[in-house]
């Protein structure tokens, strides 16, 4: 089974109103984005032969007055529209008087399976104890989170609070709850991959592109600042298939992570097996 652990499902036109569409994008920084119906972007999966899919949300109400990109409740629709290919997760604005009580309602009511958090979006370090209660609550529900880590491409959001080593203390306050540092924590993919190898709650996935086409770029991350064999002989259990899709096409990133090198049986675990460990899916 191949499971893409990072997707962004931004304009989908089935369930979205465009009226606001412009000004989304400018906050978010999805200028290159396309509107797109849902049967292209199953059309998309099957493509690039992935089997399921996690759809990640944003909530940053408290910074962006009340504007959410995508809220809890269209992610369940989407996942309700297609069950047997879409994981829905939640998210919940960390500055929210009200998130323990989001994040709950979004699991217990609209069934969604895991949190997203962007600590440069929502303007907070993970290690601060005022949010630790979001993090109780999510090991009191059984989810695991993904955090986005390193930097964004999103406007007004400061890398500096997803710098990996902020999340060590979460790492060892919470050491049965399982999170994932997005986008290999690049630029600081060594970090991510000493916290990864470190705890075994620390997890990292491969959606990131910032430079020169996937393969290109995979070619210099997997071999200049992580090496390709650290993947398969220390974080063989950590690292997850994740293409940041729609920013970039999955069967592009597939290849990418296919062209590092790495044996069968990893690529495998990569591609799909970790995931289910990290998801709950291997119970």
């Amino acid at each position: 089974m191949i499971i893409d652990v990072h997707t962004h499902p931004a304009f989908i036109k089935d369930i979205f109103d465009f009226s606001h569409e412009t000004e989304k994008r400018n906050i978010f920084g999805l200028y290159k984005v396309h509107v797109e119906p849902l049967d292209l972007h199953i059309k998309q999966m099957d493509n690039a032969g992935v089997d399921k899919e996690v759809l990640l949300p944003l909530d940053s109400s408290c910074k962006y007055n009340g504007e959410v990109l995508m809220p809890n409740e269209l992610i369940k629709t989407l996942v309700d529209m297609a069950p047997d290919r879409f994981i829905g997760f939640a998210s919940v604005d960390p500055h929210d008087p009200k998130a323990v009580e989001k994040l709950e309602y979004a699991v217990k009511e609209l069934g969604l399976r895991g949190l997203k958090l962007n600590p440069s979006s929502q303007d907070f370090y993970p290690n601060d104890k005022a949010v630790y209660p979001i993090y109780e609550k999510a090991l009191e529900l059984n989810i695991p989170i993904i955090f986005h880590a390193g930097m964004s491409w999103e406007p007004n959001a400061n890398s500096k609070y997803s710098q990996p080593i902020h999340f060590e203390d979460v790492a060892i306050d919470f050491p049965e709850l399982k999170f994932s540092l997005a986008h290999f924590a690049w630029p600081w993919m060594t970090e991510a991959a000493m916290l990864a190898v470190k705890y075994p709650n620390v997890y990292v996935d491969t959606a990131l592109l910032y430079f020169d086409a996937p393969v290109s770029f995979f070619e210099h991350c997997f071999s200049k600042e992580v090496k390709a064999t650290w993947i398969d002989r220390s974080l063989n259990t950590k690292v997850m298939f994740g293409s940041n899709y729609p920013r970039i096409e999955q069967h592009r990133m597939r290849s990418a992570l296919e062209a590092i090198g790495l044996r069968e049986e990893m690529l495998a675990r990569v591609l799909g097996g970790n995931a289910q460990v990290f998801l709950g899916l291997d119970k």
